[in-house]
């Protein structure tokens, strides 16, 4: 038996697929996206307390302004563990739902095949290939997801905070940076690969 060539590539319009798993966990996701904003903006808000501390307080010898700066400081750092341990919450109990509703599906769907099916087939092969496959599919989605997003929204919100702040200086990022595709993840390392050849 010859298992069919998988095509190579990321397709990230295969996770579509996933949503009617993912569907009845709305309040879920929607928790998450609230935490995911909440946890990139303390994370964009740290720096500005840093400066504030800088400016404020060790600049001018004033105790007041540093002492308030360090507690902007230590409130954003509690909202940014707060909103972190939420946003992993949520992720990882909307994963392991989504998952168990696709596993309780694929089961189904298994028995229900003929006889035929399972001569052609090893029960145990198929078993383990379902069980090891679901868990890259929740791996993927309760963390793999998240970190992406979360990545992305983070790099939004600096290259808008640097435009807002530094204009030149984001105009001159902007120059040096690759350009990638960000809907082909691979091209960048396709190109380091090909250079070297």
């Amino acid at each position: 038996m010859t298992e069919a060539p998988r095509p190579r590539g990321r397709n990230l319009r295969a996770l579509t697929r996933l949503w009617p798993y993912v569907r009845p966990h709305r309040a879920l996701a929607l928790g998450w996206v609230v935490f995911l904003a909440l946890s990139s903006s303390s994370t964009l808000a740290l720096p500005y307390g840093v400066r504030l501390m800088i400016d404020h307080g060790f600049s001018h010898n004033n105790a007041a302004a540093l002492n308030r700066s360090f507690l902007l400081l230590f409130v954003i750092a509690l909202v940014l563990a707060l909103a972190t341990a939420g946003r992993y919450f949520c992720i990882s109990l909307l994963g392991e739902r989504a998952i168990t509703a696709l596993r309780e599906h694929l089961y189904a769907h298994l028995i229900g095949q003929d006889v035929s099916f399972f001569e052609r087939l090893r029960v145990g092969e198929v078993n383990s290939r379902l069980g090891t496959d679901t868990q890259v599919v929740q791996d993927m989605l309760g963390s793999g997801v998240s970190v992406a997003l979360r990545s992305m929204v983070t790099l939004l919100g600096a290259s808008a905070l640097m435009v807002w702040t530094q204009p030149r200086l984001a105009g001159l990022t902007a120059l040096v940076t690759p350009r990638r595709d960000p809907a082909d993840p691979d091209s960048f390392g396709r190109r380091v690969q090909n250079s070297r050849a």
